[in-house]
């Protein structure tokens, strides 16, 4: 079973996530890889430096990252590589129109694979 825990942006500032992440995990009994904690692009973009060595604190307990609500937002899938994430849910604002074919669908076109969440940003 996997759990997905949504963050807000004053929870992952939090100072010692990491540590309250590893009680927890010690507390319950659950196995890191099955932990996803969900966090937003406008979370990561904030203070990106900072984003990034709390999610590689985090990440080396074997914990996951998904970036929720991409696309309402003004980062680019480039600017977001750099962030160590397991999944990208794109909100459904943005891909809404891409069955219809022509530059919306475009976006989409991948070699790969391409986890996409259809929920609306809050």
């Amino acid at each position: 079973m996997q759990i997905a825990v949504n963050l807000s942006a004053l929870q992952f500032r939090q100072p010692g996530l990491a540590e309250q992440v590893a009680a927890a995990l010690a507390e319950t009994g659950l196995p890191a890889a099955d932990l996803d904690l969900e966090i937003t692009e406008s979370t990561l973009v904030a203070d990106p430096e900072s984003a990034i060595a709390t999610m590689q604190r985090i990440k080396a307990m074997g914990v996951k990252f998904s970036v929720d609500d991409f696309g309402t937002g003004y980062s680019s899938l480039a600017y977001l590589k750099r962030f160590p994430m397991d999944t990208l849910k794109i909100d459904r604002a943005f891909v809404r129109d891409c069955h219809e074919g022509g530059r919306d669908a475009s976006l989409l076109a991948t070699g790969g694979r391409l986890d996409v969440s259809l929920q609306e940003a809050a």
